[in-house]
Protein backbone atom coordinates (compact mmCIF):
# COMPACT_ATOMS: atom_id res chain seq x y z
CA UNK A 1 0.00 0.00 0.00
CA UNK A 2 1.30 3.42 -0.95
CA UNK A 3 1.99 6.17 1.53
CA UNK A 4 -0.96 8.16 0.19
CA UNK A 5 -3.30 5.22 0.73
CA UNK A 6 -2.10 4.74 4.31
CA UNK A 7 -2.58 8.44 4.99
CA UNK A 8 -6.13 8.36 3.62
CA UNK A 9 -6.93 5.30 5.69
CA UNK A 10 -5.51 6.95 8.82
CA UNK A 11 -7.62 10.05 8.18
CA UNK A 12 -10.70 7.86 7.78
CA UNK A 13 -9.95 6.09 11.07
CA UNK A 14 -9.46 9.41 12.86
CA UNK A 15 -12.75 10.67 11.47
CA UNK A 16 -14.49 7.49 12.62
CA UNK A 17 -12.92 7.84 16.07
CA UNK A 18 -14.18 11.43 16.28
CA UNK A 19 -17.68 10.31 15.37
CA UNK A 20 -17.55 7.57 18.01
CA UNK A 21 -16.38 10.11 20.61
CA UNK A 22 -19.29 12.40 19.69
CA UNK A 23 -21.75 9.51 19.98
CA UNK A 24 -20.27 8.51 23.33
CA UNK A 25 -20.72 12.05 24.55
CA UNK A 26 -24.33 12.04 23.40
CA UNK A 27 -24.93 8.68 25.05
CA UNK A 28 -23.41 9.97 28.29
CA UNK A 29 -25.67 13.01 28.22
CA UNK A 30 -28.68 10.77 27.53
CA UNK A 31 -27.69 8.48 30.40
CA UNK A 32 -27.46 11.45 32.75
CA UNK A 33 -30.84 12.69 31.60
CA UNK A 34 -32.35 9.26 32.15
CA UNK A 35 -30.79 9.07 35.63
CA UNK A 36 -32.25 12.48 36.47
CA UNK A 37 -35.68 11.44 35.20
CA UNK A 38 -35.46 8.20 37.16
CA UNK A 39 -34.57 10.09 40.34
CA UNK A 40 -37.46 12.48 39.72
CA UNK A 41 -39.87 9.59 39.19
CA UNK A 42 -38.59 7.91 42.38
CA UNK A 43 -39.15 11.13 44.30
CA UNK A 44 -42.64 11.50 42.86
CA UNK A 45 -43.48 7.91 43.77
CA UNK A 46 -42.28 8.49 47.33
CA UNK A 47 -44.34 11.69 47.57
CA UNK A 48 -47.38 9.84 46.27
CA UNK A 49 -46.73 7.05 48.75
CA UNK A 50 -46.56 9.48 51.67
CA UNK A 51 -49.64 11.31 50.40
CA UNK A 52 -51.55 8.05 50.39
CA UNK A 53 -50.27 7.31 53.88
CA UNK A 54 -51.37 10.74 55.15
CA UNK A 55 -54.75 10.29 53.48
CA UNK A 56 -55.16 6.88 55.08
CA UNK A 57 -54.20 8.21 58.51
CA UNK A 58 -56.62 11.11 58.07
CA UNK A 59 -59.36 8.65 57.19
CA UNK A 60 -58.58 6.54 60.25
CA UNK A 61 -58.46 9.58 62.50
CA UNK A 62 -61.79 10.88 61.19
CA UNK A 63 -63.40 7.49 61.62
CA UNK A 64 -61.96 7.14 65.12
CA UNK A 65 -63.23 10.59 66.13
CA UNK A 66 -66.68 9.76 64.80
CA UNK A 67 -66.82 6.48 66.67
CA UNK A 68 -65.41 7.94 69.86
CA UNK A 69 -67.97 10.71 69.77
CA UNK A 70 -70.77 8.17 69.53
CA UNK A 71 -69.22 6.05 72.26
CA UNK A 72 -68.86 9.08 74.52
CA UNK A 73 -72.52 9.92 74.08
CA UNK A 74 -73.59 6.38 74.92
CA UNK A 75 -71.19 6.25 77.85
CA UNK A 76 -72.57 9.54 79.18
CA UNK A 77 -76.11 8.16 78.96
CA UNK A 78 -75.08 4.96 80.72
CA UNK A 79 -73.37 6.86 83.53
CA UNK A 80 -69.77 7.41 84.59
CA UNK A 81 -67.29 4.60 83.91
CA UNK A 82 -66.20 2.52 86.83
CA UNK A 83 -62.64 2.16 88.05
CA UNK A 84 -62.75 -1.53 87.13
CA UNK A 85 -63.71 -0.66 83.56
CA UNK A 86 -60.82 1.77 83.26
CA UNK A 87 -58.45 -0.83 84.64
CA UNK A 88 -59.58 -3.40 82.07
CA UNK A 89 -59.25 -0.82 79.30
CA UNK A 90 -55.69 0.00 80.38
CA UNK A 91 -54.88 -3.71 80.44
CA UNK A 92 -56.16 -4.12 76.89
CA UNK A 93 -54.12 -1.10 75.82
CA UNK A 94 -51.03 -2.60 77.47
CA UNK A 95 -51.59 -5.92 75.66
CA UNK A 96 -51.95 -4.09 72.33
CA UNK A 97 -48.73 -2.19 73.03
CA UNK A 98 -46.87 -5.42 73.80
CA UNK A 99 -48.10 -6.96 70.56
CA UNK A 100 -47.03 -3.81 68.72
CA UNK A 101 -43.52 -3.98 70.21
CA UNK A 102 -43.18 -7.70 69.44
CA UNK A 103 -44.21 -7.18 65.82
CA UNK A 104 -41.85 -4.23 65.38
CA UNK A 105 -39.02 -6.25 66.87
CA UNK A 106 -39.69 -9.02 64.35
CA UNK A 107 -39.82 -6.85 61.21
CA UNK A 108 -36.89 -4.63 62.22
CA UNK A 109 -34.78 -7.59 63.28
CA UNK A 110 -34.77 -11.01 61.65
CA UNK A 111 -37.10 -10.23 58.73
CA UNK A 112 -35.18 -7.09 57.69
CA UNK A 113 -31.86 -8.95 57.94
CA UNK A 114 -33.32 -11.75 55.80
CA UNK A 115 -34.52 -9.29 53.14
CA UNK A 116 -31.14 -7.52 53.18
CA UNK A 117 -29.38 -10.80 52.39
CA UNK A 118 -31.75 -11.83 49.62
CA UNK A 119 -32.39 -8.38 48.07
CA UNK A 120 -30.79 -4.96 47.81
CA UNK A 121 -30.91 -2.54 50.74
CA UNK A 122 -33.33 -0.13 49.03
CA UNK A 123 -35.87 -2.87 48.36
CA UNK A 124 -35.49 -4.28 51.88
CA UNK A 125 -36.07 -0.79 53.34
CA UNK A 126 -39.25 -0.33 51.30
CA UNK A 127 -40.56 -3.68 52.50
CA UNK A 128 -39.74 -2.68 56.08
CA UNK A 129 -41.61 0.63 55.72
CA UNK A 130 -44.64 -1.19 54.31
CA UNK A 131 -44.63 -3.67 57.19
CA UNK A 132 -44.37 -0.84 59.71
CA UNK A 133 -47.46 0.76 58.20
CA UNK A 134 -49.31 -2.53 58.52
CA UNK A 135 -48.28 -2.84 62.18
CA UNK A 136 -49.35 0.74 62.97
CA UNK A 137 -52.76 0.22 61.36
CA UNK A 138 -53.17 -3.10 63.18
CA UNK A 139 -52.20 -1.48 66.49
CA UNK A 140 -54.75 1.30 66.06
CA UNK A 141 -57.40 -1.26 65.13
CA UNK A 142 -56.75 -3.29 68.30
CA UNK A 143 -56.91 -0.19 70.51
CA UNK A 144 -60.22 0.82 68.91
CA UNK A 145 -61.56 -2.67 69.57
CA UNK A 146 -60.57 -2.28 73.24
CA UNK A 147 -62.47 1.02 73.38
CA UNK A 148 -65.56 -0.61 71.86
CA UNK A 149 -65.46 -3.33 74.53
CA UNK A 150 -64.98 -0.75 77.28
CA UNK A 151 -67.94 1.28 76.00
CA UNK A 152 -70.24 -1.73 76.22
CA UNK A 153 -70.69 -2.52 72.55
CA UNK A 154 -72.25 -5.92 71.93
CA UNK A 155 -70.01 -8.74 70.60
CA UNK A 156 -72.14 -8.82 67.43
CA UNK A 157 -71.56 -5.11 66.79
CA UNK A 158 -67.83 -5.46 67.43
CA UNK A 159 -67.62 -8.44 65.06
CA UNK A 160 -69.45 -6.49 62.35
CA UNK A 161 -67.09 -3.55 62.82
CA UNK A 162 -64.08 -5.89 62.55
CA UNK A 163 -65.41 -7.40 59.33
CA UNK A 164 -65.84 -3.91 57.89
CA UNK A 165 -62.31 -2.88 58.84
CA UNK A 166 -60.57 -6.13 57.92
CA UNK A 167 -60.26 -5.46 54.15
CA UNK A 168 -58.69 -2.08 54.85
CA UNK A 169 -56.14 -3.66 57.21
CA UNK A 170 -55.38 -6.62 54.94
CA UNK A 171 -54.72 -4.26 52.02
CA UNK A 172 -51.46 -3.21 53.68
CA UNK A 173 -50.00 -6.72 53.73
CA UNK A 174 -52.09 -8.87 51.40
CA UNK A 175 -49.05 -9.75 49.24
CA UNK A 176 -46.56 -10.06 52.08
CA UNK A 177 -45.53 -13.71 52.58
CA UNK A 178 -44.64 -12.87 56.20
CA UNK A 179 -48.09 -11.45 57.00
CA UNK A 180 -49.18 -14.33 59.25
CA UNK A 181 -45.83 -14.37 61.03
CA UNK A 182 -46.10 -10.63 61.73
CA UNK A 183 -49.69 -10.94 62.88
CA UNK A 184 -49.02 -13.82 65.27
CA UNK A 185 -45.76 -12.35 66.62
CA UNK A 186 -47.73 -10.39 69.18
CA UNK A 187 -49.88 -13.34 70.16
CA UNK A 188 -47.14 -15.19 72.03
CA UNK A 189 -48.18 -16.06 75.60
CA UNK A 190 -46.93 -13.58 78.18
CA UNK A 191 -46.13 -14.16 81.84
CA UNK A 192 -48.04 -12.15 84.40
CA UNK A 193 -45.87 -9.81 86.48
CA UNK A 194 -47.02 -11.35 89.77
CA UNK A 195 -46.34 -14.86 88.51
CA UNK A 196 -42.95 -13.73 87.25
CA UNK A 197 -42.06 -12.25 90.64
CA UNK A 198 -43.21 -15.40 92.44
CA UNK A 199 -41.19 -17.60 90.07
CA UNK A 200 -38.16 -15.38 90.58
CA UNK A 201 -38.53 -15.68 94.36
CA UNK A 202 -38.71 -19.48 94.13
CA UNK A 203 -35.68 -19.54 91.89
CA UNK A 204 -33.64 -17.41 94.29
CA UNK A 205 -34.69 -19.60 97.25
CA UNK A 206 -33.66 -22.77 95.40
CA UNK A 207 -30.41 -21.13 94.33
CA UNK A 208 -29.66 -20.26 97.98
CA UNK A 209 -30.36 -23.85 99.06
CA UNK A 210 -28.13 -25.23 96.31
CA UNK A 211 -25.36 -22.84 97.33
CA UNK A 212 -25.57 -24.02 100.94
CA UNK A 213 -25.49 -27.67 99.87
CA UNK A 214 -22.48 -27.04 97.65
CA UNK A 215 -20.66 -25.39 100.56
CA UNK A 216 -21.49 -28.35 102.80
CA UNK A 217 -20.21 -30.82 100.21
CA UNK A 218 -16.99 -28.83 99.89
CA UNK A 219 -16.54 -28.85 103.68
CA UNK A 220 -17.11 -32.60 103.79
CA UNK A 221 -14.62 -33.12 100.98
CA UNK A 222 -12.08 -30.96 102.85
CA UNK A 223 -12.61 -32.91 106.09
CA UNK A 224 -12.32 -36.19 104.24
CA UNK A 225 -9.07 -35.05 102.66
CA UNK A 226 -7.69 -33.98 106.05
CA UNK A 227 -8.69 -37.32 107.59
CA UNK A 228 -7.07 -39.22 104.76
CA UNK A 229 -3.87 -37.20 105.16
CA UNK A 230 -3.79 -37.84 108.90
CA UNK A 231 -4.35 -41.59 108.32
CA UNK A 232 -1.49 -41.73 105.84
CA UNK A 233 0.76 -39.85 108.26
CA UNK A 234 -0.06 -42.29 111.08
CA UNK A 235 0.62 -45.25 108.77
CA UNK A 236 3.98 -43.80 107.70
CA UNK A 237 4.93 -43.12 111.31
CA UNK A 238 3.93 -46.65 112.29
CA UNK A 239 6.07 -48.11 109.52
CA UNK A 240 9.02 -45.96 110.60
CA UNK A 241 8.76 -46.93 114.27
CA UNK A 242 8.28 -50.67 113.61
CA UNK A 243 12.01 -51.54 112.94
CA UNK A 244 13.15 -49.50 115.94
CA UNK A 245 10.78 -51.40 118.20
CA UNK A 246 12.10 -54.73 116.85
CA UNK A 247 15.69 -53.77 117.57
CA UNK A 248 14.84 -52.58 121.07
CA UNK A 249 13.04 -55.83 121.88
CA UNK A 250 16.02 -57.87 120.70
CA UNK A 251 18.48 -55.92 122.82
CA UNK A 252 16.28 -56.28 125.85
CA UNK A 253 16.12 -60.08 125.43
CA UNK A 254 19.91 -60.35 125.10
CA UNK A 255 20.59 -58.49 128.33
CA UNK A 256 18.18 -60.61 130.35
CA UNK A 257 19.58 -64.06 129.25
CA UNK A 258 22.13 -65.77 131.88
CA UNK A 259 25.68 -66.50 130.89
CA UNK A 260 26.47 -70.10 129.80
CA UNK A 261 28.49 -72.22 132.33
CA UNK A 262 27.92 -69.88 135.20
CA UNK A 263 25.91 -70.36 138.36
CA UNK A 264 26.29 -71.20 141.95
Amino acid sequence: MSLLGQQQRLEALLELKARIAIKQGLLLKEQRRLDAESATLEELLQKRHYQQLILMQSHLATDAIHRLSGLSERAAQAGPSTTEGERLLNEEFAKADRRFNARMLLVEGSLFAQDERSQDVLRATRILDSRKEFIHVLHQHERQEAILKWAGETPEAIQQWKEEERPHIDAHAERDPQRDAIFTAGEMPTIDDQALKAAKGRYLALLSEVTILVDQVRNLESLSADTQAERQQVERQAKTESPNRTCLASSMRSTTQPLKGGGL
